[in-house]
Parts: structure tokens; sequence; C-alpha cells
């Protein structure tokens, strides 16, 4: 009696599974294929129903970063800003630090296993000695932040001083990517805050008044009810040193004013690039050169692989060039004739090998504007050496032609010789298991830091 009531309910257990499995499938397709008409400006969709739809693709995403900050605060460590070791293509790395035949100086933006947050020290690379550092209240400055749809809010826990800038009285300036701060040495809270998307580069201007900072718009198309409502506006902003906005002004609209709109969105296919652009680096130039005037702006655009030479006075892009490096960071002037440029050389950044061939690494380039011929330097050594960092990543070519740069996804920074030898290598550890994630660090030479501070003014931050 009993048999044929189990074998049925078995059954229609299994039909229920399949037609559930059936129905969930449908729902996926027909949701995404609503997100895709979304993306795309598709108007058939009611705005509420959009908004529905947009916030369910979000939900992963939100869940994955609620977890991770219910971990920090379980584990009171800044889980978002630590690299296991095990997933950092450092197998060969070794720490080779301090270098006594480097009279240079290492500012270091990184996370701190002492403070257990992103800190700012400056260090004297011939006996490792910390001269000052820089604490920043991040919950203080978390109060002075509201967010933007182009730099979400986010939690203190997961702030970096992004490419601090060293001025003249001891303090620094540095963006979280949705603020711009400047910090005195001996004060963890900030002189001032602007609460807006600052990101990547911070560079001084050649008057030493003002920096040059990317950040972004909503004045290209705007009468254009897509593109206003998606496309992300880069900007160059100039930002005075007590917190004033000189200026901002959308790259969008330069590259249209100069016929090039075609670099914004002349390779997106059917599906709009939401970010077409990405600036991350606004070098200034601080001297006439060959090929360039004192206060032009080269300009590197991660998202189409291609560096600008832009004259402000004119509104003219005098120059661009797009490759031999792809998705690159880090363009600067080089001697009066050339410029250089960290090639990350990937085509991805959520892949699980993101190189094109399997013996690619992060390359430096060096383009000279008078033959227009283009080398990669010490490439030799980079191969042993071998950086991979996959986004972000700098690089300093000093006038003797040796080379400082910084492996930013794992958290290596090191120093190469006009030959070839490594000088000294930096690992940040944070424990034994992690390492702490560090944020666009610079090399100073001995001459740059004491024209800029003397010793007296780093007392209060000097650690005996």
């Amino acid at each position: 009696m009993n048999r044929p009531s189990f074998i049925s309910k078995i059954l229609f257990a299994t039909w229920l599974t399949g037609v559930s499995l059936i129905a969930l499938l449908i729902a996926f397709t027909m949701g995404a294929a609503v997100l895709r008409h979304i993306t795309l400006g598709g108007e058939r969709v009611p705005k509420y129903i959009q908004l529905i739809i947009v916030n369910l693709a979000a939900l992963p995403s939100l869940v994955k970063q609620a977890s991770v900050e219910i971990l920090q605060n379980i584990n009171n460590k800044p889980t978002a800003l630590l690299i296991p070791k095990g997933k950092a293509f450092q197998a060969s790395s070794v720490h080779k630090f301090p270098a006594p035949e480097d009279d240079g100086y290492l500012l270091l933006s990184g996370i701190s296993a002492l403070e257990n947050a992103s800190i700012v020290q400056l260090i004297r690379i011939a006996d490792g000695f910390v001269l000052a550092k820089w604490t920043p209240d991040w919950n203080d400055i978390h109060r002075q932040i509201t967010g933007h749809r182009f730099g979400t809010k986010g939690n203190s826990k997961t702030y970096r001083a992004i490419h601090p800038l060293l001025l003249k009285d001891a303090s620094i300036i540095f963006n979280t990517g949705n603020s711009l701060v400047r910090l005195q040495l001996c004060n963890s809270k900030p002189t001032w805050v602007l609460d807006y998307p600052y990101h990547h580069s911070i560079e001084l201007s050649p008057e030493g008044s003002s920096v040059w900072v990317p950040s972004v718009t909503e004045v290209f198309a705007s009468e254009n009810v897509f593109l206003k409502d998606k496309l992300r506006d880069d900007s160059l902003a100039e930002v005075s040193l007590d917190g004033k906005v000189l200026q901002n002004i959308s790259f969008s609209k330069i590259l249209s004013e100069n016929n090039l709109t075609s670099h914004m969105l002349g390779s997106t296919g059917e599906t709009l690039n939401i970010d077409p652009l990405h600036i991350n680096q606004i070098t200034p130039a601080n001297t006439h050169g060959k090929y360039w005037q004192r206060g032009d702006l080269l300009i590197s655009a991660r998202h189409t692989s291609t560096v600008y030479l832009y004259r402000p006075k004119t509104g003219k892009i005098i120059w661009f060039k797009q490759g031999d490096w792809l998705n690159q960071h880090s363009a600067h002037f080089s001697n009066d004739n050339a410029i250089s440029i960290f090639g990350n050389d990937v085509y991805g950044s959520k892949l699980s090998f993101p190189f094109i061939y399997k013996e690619s690494h992060n390359q430096i380039y060096h383009y000279d504007l008078g033959n227009s011929q283009i080398r990669k330097l010490n490439s030799g050594a980079m191969s042993l050496v071998k950086p991979m960092t996959v986004t972000e990543g700098r690089v300093r070519v000093l006038d003797d032609m040796s080379i400082f740069v910084e492996e930013t996804n794992n958290s290596r920074l090191f120093k190469l010789s006009a030959s070839g030898q490594l000088i000294w290598s930096y690992i940040n550890t944070y424990d034994n298991e992690h390492l702490g994630a560090v944020s666009w660090s610079r090399y100073l030479t001995r001459d740059e830091l004491h024209s800029t501070v003397n010793n007296e003014q780093f007392k209060c931050g000097k650690i005996d």
C-alpha cells in the first residue's frame, strides 16, 4: 500500500524540481535580456521596473561587500585591503631593503599592521629609518564624504591614501577615489576634505600653488538623456593648495572639440562602455621641452591605451599615441624629448591570467618624440623581476635612467639601476598570511626632499 504512494511522492518531487529549475532559467534569461535592453538605452521598460532590475543585478556584489565589512568588524582587520600571499604574483620576490647605496627616500602609502589602516610614511632608503608618519583619522574623513554615483561613500576601513604629495609645510595631499584630502603631519584630522570624486594621480602644478588630479564632470552631451545618465565623463581638475577648485575640464568635451570623439565612443559596438576613458594620470610639464611647453598636460587614458599631450591655454591636443603599451598607467615626461609609461599590458582585470602571452609581464616604455622610436627599458631585468600588477602600477625613470616601480596589486616596490641591477625591493608585509595594499607611493631624490622640507619640520612625527 505504501510503495505506490512513496513512488508518487518521488515523481512529484522530481517534476516540481524540474519545473522550478525551468522557471528559474526562464526568469534569469528574461531578466538578463531586460538588463541588456536597459544598458543599451531601451525605453520599453518602465523606469521603476528598470530601477528594481538594476538593483537586483547589483545584489550579489552588495552581499559580498556586506560580508567583507562584517568580517572586518569581527577580526578588526582591514580585510578588503589585505592580499593573501598565495594570490600575489610574488613567488620569486624577495624583500631586499634597506639599500645603503641609495640616498633617496620612499614616500610609502600602504596598510600598516601597527595602525591597522592605510597610512603614509617617509622612509630613508639607505637605512630604512622612518623620518615622518601621517596617520589619517579615517572615521573623521568618512563623516565628511556623502558619496557620488562615480565615487561611492564606501566604508572607512576600505579607504586608501592614494598618491600622497608632500608639500613644503610637511603636509600631504592625497585622494581616496571619492574625495581629496589635505593632512598636516602632526594632526590626524584633515585640514580640508573635498567631497567629490577625485581619483588616481596627484601632481603639483608648475607654479607650485595648485595640483592637477583626475575627477569627473557631468557636462558632456548633457542634451543626450542616455549619455548624460550613463557615461562617466572623466575630467582634468585643478585644485588650489587651500582646497578650492580652480577648474574642472571635461576631457570628453576636449576630445569632441579636437575631433576625437571616436576615441571615446568609437569602439563600443552594440554595448556602451560607461567608462570609456578612465584617466589615471595628469602630468604637468614643469619646464619647456623640445616638443612641449611649460604648463602642457600629459594625460594617460587607460581604456583607450592612449597617451595625450594637451595644451590648456589653447584647448588643443598637440599629440597623442596609442600603444605599444596596453591599459597603461603613470605617463611622465623624460628629459626634454621623451615620455616614460608603465605598460600594464593586460587585456582584462578579472581574469585568472589577464596577460595575452604566457611569459608576459608589465613593461616600462620609453618613447622619443623626436624620432618616434619606442623601446622597452631594462626588458631583461624586468623579465627576471617580473612585475605583474593587473591594475594600477607606478614608474619613475630618473635622470640617470634608473627605474623606480610600484607593483601595486602585489604590494611590491623596487628600484633597478640603469644597467638593470636590482638595487632594492620592498614588500609591504602585513602578517604571515597577508600583504598590505600599497597606494601609489613616490620615490624622492635627496635634493627633491631637501628642497621641499627640512628635518626640523619632521620633529613631531619623527620616529626615535
